[in-house]
């Protein structure tokens, strides 16, 4: 169920699991979290008894958690006009609704569960620039034409043989890599890790995100663990807690992992690359046409079409924070610009039409970092737009993107949010609002990155100058 408002058949059958947990005494708290701007999972935990007594609303929240950074420092600066939440109104309440398809144990805690949550205000207005709300009406757009979108993700990350202590006192720098060499997909390397990729993917497993395969990267510590297709809140729901689960399963093995697009000292970034397709309702995939000489849909056509027109002016969306366009750089795959192609990896639009069923387009751009609901959002509302606007792309990329002369991705988040804030098109899919509210945490963030000595300034300016 992907509706906004929980089912009374859905609470009662979470009431009913709950009930059940709690009296074979493997179930006493539930955590009630959502992610934020940035993907970031923030909640409180209470007693099961009282979620029972409150299941639908179990409690209140601050929409002071949509302007804390990264580093827990408030945004003080939102737009003019419209809900922005600030300190000298008290910040105002907010009702977290459940959303009971996301129920799951936390394994690795003592008899503890975890809910996601959508808001509204205690006069039911909604809180409609939550980064959730935004994917639904993405969602919806999509069924409006006829289709259930089904999106697959691919996260990668790193692991440091740190702790958030140890990495702390040595200033972020030097440190050690939970692998020893650099060897992608090395199934000697992986039997070298195997204690933490084993670790991480049980764990996944059994909070309930599901892996299909894992592997080594191709940067010293980086690993990749892929989860099956779903739809597509499914999907960004996923991944929220993929990224959760990672880091806290890391931690409790003494290990740092990040998520970070391209952390200090390392030859790559990280990605999180989205496999999408469209589904009919008799169930057939509306990308694939066996009978076209590329066994590609004209459909398929236009959606990578919507794709590469908007990938400039969205990719704020996908790159939303300083470090990340330290990943997106010539050389490293990561799809800085708007080309696309055929199983070609260079492209930021990867199309594989091997089969039928498994059809799909895949929107190489976005980075680890970005927050999955939003990151997902306009990867679909772009190829949405090329569909009912009936664009068509460029001749597919048979050799190198970069050798392509072809709009690219802005080299700065100062750059890219004078894009977003400039693009009637993003304004239209996803409304003033949203676009004005999420521009201030980045302007927040940009701020913040703006008002620090960096250490590379430090080193190279001090002494010389």
């Amino acid at each position: 169920m992907n509706n906004l408002a929980a089912s009374k058949d859905n609470l009662a059958a979470l009431r009913a699991n709950i009930d059940s947990l709690v009296a074979e005494g493997r179930l006493d708290t539930v955590g009630v979290a959502g992610g934020d701007f940035n993907g970031i999972l923030r909640g409180k935990y209470l007693p099961a008894a009282k979620f029972l007594a409150e299941a639908e609303s179990p409690m209140a929240l601050g929409d002071m958690v949509f302007v804390l950074d990264p580093s827990e420092g408030v945004v003080v600066d939102g737009p003019d006009e419209g809900w922005w939440p600030v300190s000298d109104r008290g910040f105002k309440e907010m009702r977290c609704l459940s959303i009971p398809e996301s129920f799951r144990l936390v394994p690795w805690r003592d008899r503890t569960a975890l809910i996601l949550a959508d808001y509204e205000f205690n006069d039911g207005t909604p809180v409609d620039a939550a980064p959730r709300r935004v994917l639904q009406r993405v969602v919806e757009r999509a069924r409006s034409l006829g289709f259930e979108p089904m999106t697959g993700y691919e996260l990668e990350f790193f692991v440091f043989r740190e702790t958030p202590s140890s990495a702390a006192a040595k200033g972020y720098r030097d440190l050690e890599p939970a692998a020893s060499r650099r060897q992608a997909w090395s199934m000697l390397q992986d039997a070298q890790d195997e204690h933490l990729t084993r670790h991480l993917q049980r764990g996944l497993e059994e909070f309930g995100v599901p892996i299909e395969t894992w592997l080594v990267e191709g940067a010293h510590g980086q690993f990749e663990l892929n989860v099956p297709y779903a739809d597509t809140m499914c999907s960004a729901d996923r991944a929220l807690l993929h990224r959760f689960a990672v880091k806290e399963l890391a931690e409790r093995e003494g290990l740092l992992a990040t998520f970070m697009a391209r952390p200090p000292g390392t030859a790559y970034g990280s990605s999180m690359h989205l496999h999408h397709s469209l589904c009919r309702e008799d169930g057939t995939n509306a990308f694939s046409d066996p009978g076209a000489p590329d066994a590609l849909a004209g459909l398929a056509r236009h959606f990578i079409a919507g794709q590469l027109a908007l990938q400039r002016e969205l990719s704020c969306l996908f790159a939303p924070n300083v470090n990340s366009y330290k990943r997106l750089l010539p050389g490293l795959s990561s799809g800085p610009i708007a080309t696309w192609g055929f199983e070609n990896w260079s492209t930021a639009v990867r199309v594989i039409s091997s089969t039928p069923k498994a059809t799909r387009i895949e929107f190489r751009t976005a980075g680890a970092d970005a927050n999955p609901y939003l990151a997902m959002a306009a990867s679909l509302a772009a190829g949405l737009y090329g569909i009912e606007q009936q664009l068509e792309p460029p001749p597919a990329t048979e050799g190198l993107a970069e050798e392509v002369d072809a709009p690219r991705v802005p080299r700065s988040l100062e750059e890219a949010m004078a894009a977003l804030d400039g693009s009637a098109v993003a304004r239209q899919l996803f409304g003033d609002h949203f676009v004005d509210v999420f521009l201030a945490t980045r302007r927040g963030e940009l701020d913040a990155f703006q008002n620090t000595v960096t250490d590379w300034e430090a080193e190279r300016y001090l002494r010389a100058l």
